[in-house]
């Protein structure tokens, strides 16, 4: 996970690859669908294995205040043994629209 201003761009020929490339990765705090169709993107969204999701935007700051901010696989830490565990373990995701 890289925490600054850097961008990796991967090409993909279908919404399966693409979707498989995304949930590869061992982490999962955050990840990013950017498509002129915003009901395709909320589910290639809703497939991707991470504590959140930003469709057309670059923060996942801007989402709802109160929603939660899991994080997945070895993102985060300092949950366990508090009553936030039930909630990584229910294995929740976040999904938000830029502007909405």
């Amino acid at each position: 996970e890289i925490f600054g201003p850097v961008a990796t761009v991967h090409t993909f020929k279908t919404d399966d690859e693409a979707v498989n490339l995304a949930n590869q990765t061992p982490y999962g705090l955050g990840g990013y669908v950017f498509s002129k169709d915003e009901a395709h993107a909320m589910q290639i969204a809703r497939r991707m294995n991470t504590g959140g999701v930003k469709v057309n935007g670059v923060s996942l700051l801007e989402l709802n205040v109160d929603a939660p901010r899991p994080a997945w696989g070895l993102s985060g830490f300092g949950e366990e043994g508090t009553l936030e565990t039930f909630d990584v373990f229910c294995g929740k995701s976040v999904v938000g629209i830029a502007g909405k």
